[in-house]
């Protein structure tokens, strides 16, 4: 350490240690993020803090928990450290990506084709954090190898089969595998899909799937409409929040039982808007006022506050 610089925080070291995401949280949400921040630029100039996966793993975890934008140039530099291990080299990949912009996630994206390739053939892909990150954080370059990759798993599967069918261990391997790659391509499609529409078209698919708490997909999408203007944002959500939610209800059956689906997904939408710091208008206002016992009764549902951890480490 450099005369002048302040030593790390050996408690903030020490909360890092073991499982801090899901229900192991707590521990460390006290933390501030300007505390954050100050600790994570004193540990990346420790190399043997540096060397410690799980250390960097939870560092970088906290630093898009907390969604720290200050933190963004930082976190770039550290892209290119060859000191990282496996998970705190995704955890960092998966930061860049959550408090990037478009570059970062295009750098990100190469960065795990690339890890992605290495993989191909191995036999214990499946477990790789290269591959459990996949669907998160790649985009077309991931797709690229996921695809073929999966094609060659499937041509696999069915050689052993045909000419090894007692072997029930390595066809379940490759069985399971081929499901993995075949989920993870398909999510990352689903998602370039809607990124590739016009922004009012792109805002709209995104506010649905969230409206619809689409699994896999709800968070990604409030993260997502985070990012879009937010004068836009609220145009197209007004224009489905009261126009064409009624399609999103199940048809048929008892016209109440509709009505109240139609009712929940506008609230939904309306906690969206407050989220996401937008003025509510008088029909907003006036709905939320009416219904104030029953949002505070749901708040997870309808204001579910969705964090990067839910859309790039879900449980």
């Amino acid at each position: 350490m450099a005369e002048g610089e302040a030593a790390v925080d050996p408690a903030f070291v020490a909360s890092l240690r073991g499982n801090i995401s899901g229900i192991f949280y707590q521990p460390v949400a006290h933390w501030p993020p300007e505390k954050i921040a100050a600790e994570f630029r004193k540990i990346v100039r420790v190399p043997a803090l540096v060397a410690d996966e799980e250390v960097m793993e939870n560092l970088l975890f906290l630093a898009r928990k907390k969604d720290i934008g200050d933190l963004r140039d930082d976190v770039r530099r550290l892209l290119d450290e060859p000191a990282l291990k496996p998970r705190a080299v995704v955890s960092t990949w998966k930061t860049a990506f959550a408090l990037g912009d478009e570059h970062d996630r295009a750098v990100v994206d190469e960065r795990l084709s690339q890890a992605l390739a290495r993989l191909t053939g191995q036999a214990d892909a499946r477990h790789s954090p290269f591959l459990e990150a996949a669907d998160g954080i790649g985009g077309v370059r991931a797709l690229g190898v996921l695809r073929p990759w999966h094609g060659e798993v499937a041509t696999r599967q069915r050689e052993v089969e045909r000419e090894r069918p007692n072997d029930h261990a390595e066809i379940e391997r490759l069985d399971r595998l081929r499901d993995t790659l075949d989920g993870k391509a398909a999510l990352i499609e689903r998602k370039q899909v809607i990124r590739g529409l016009p922004a009012g078209d792109q805002i709209r698919e995104l506010l649905k799937l969230y409206l619809a708490k689409t699994p896999g997909l709800a968070p990604w999408a409030a993260r997502e409409l985070g990012r879009a203007a937010p004068a836009t944002v609220a145009l197209v959500a007004r224009d489905v929040l009261w126009r064409e939610v009624q399609q999103m209800a199940p048809r048929g059956g008892a016209p109440e039982a509709r009505a109240a689906r139609v009712l929940d997904l506008r609230l939904r939408g309306i906690g969206l808007l407050e989220q996401l710091g937008i003025p509510l208008n008088e029909d907003e206002t006036r709905l939320v006022r009416a219904n104030a016992e029953m949002v505070a009764s749901r708040e997870a549902f309808f204001r579910p506050r969705y964090d990067w951890e839910d859309v790039l480490d879900p449980r």
